[in-house]
């Protein structure tokens, strides 16, 4: 059962759907004023932005935080960003070129800032079991190709741990005996 309207989101609903009918005869409208009016509109902008910049950036941001995560936002955000990158294909390039360092060093900092929390380390396990599930096959390759052409180095590696770890060993597989004694019994027969 849906609720009725009111009178103001009836209007709301219908002020949007004119302006996104009528949009670029409003643009020609304003163009038109702002012309006839030079100056007005823009010194009464900048009056009132520098006496509430502190709580038009709160609101912005506000109604960012309210929208990100869903679904229509995040599809929205990825259109607009496709659309740029096919109007403008070398840009996204000559920027990274250009600004290689800067923007590693930022990457750095924020993985610092968040590696700690817990709310991004439980995340990144849960994307990581995510993959691991996703693509089993493919990873068992990769460990495959990686022991195989470092088998000496591994066997080494391995052979250090199991000397400094002689007694820890011995009580693992201990237990594991107790614990799966049938199985045990059945691969000695």
């Amino acid at each position: 059962m849906t609720t009725p309207l009111s009178d103001k989101q009836k209007k709301a609903i219908y002020a949007k759907g004119y302006r996104a009918a009528n949009r670029e005869k409003l643009k020609q409208q304003r163009l038109a004023w702002a012309a006839a009016n030079p100056g007005s509109t823009k010194g009464k902008d900048a009056k009132y932005y520098a006496a509430n910049r502190k709580k038009i950036l709160e609101k912005k941001h506000e109604n960012y935080l309210s929208q990100r995560e869903s679904p229509e936002f995040k599809a929205k955000l990825a259109a607009t960003g496709k659309a740029y990158r096919q109007k403008n294909p070398g840009y996204l390039k000559a920027y990274y070129a250009a600004n290689r360092e800067q923007l590693k060093q930022k990457q750095r900092e924020r993985y610092q800032r968040y590696r700690k929390m817990p709310e991004f380390r439980a995340k990144k396990a849960e994307r990581g079991k995510l993959y691991a599930a996703a693509n089993r096959a493919q990873l068992s390759k990769k460990r495959k190709a990686h022991h195989d052409k470092n088998t000496e180095r591994d066997n080494a590696k391995n052979r250090e741990w199991y000397a400094a770890n002689r007694e820890y060993r011995r009580a693992q597989l201990k237990q594991y005996a107790a614990e799966h004694a049938e199985e045990v019994r059945a691969q000695s027969n």
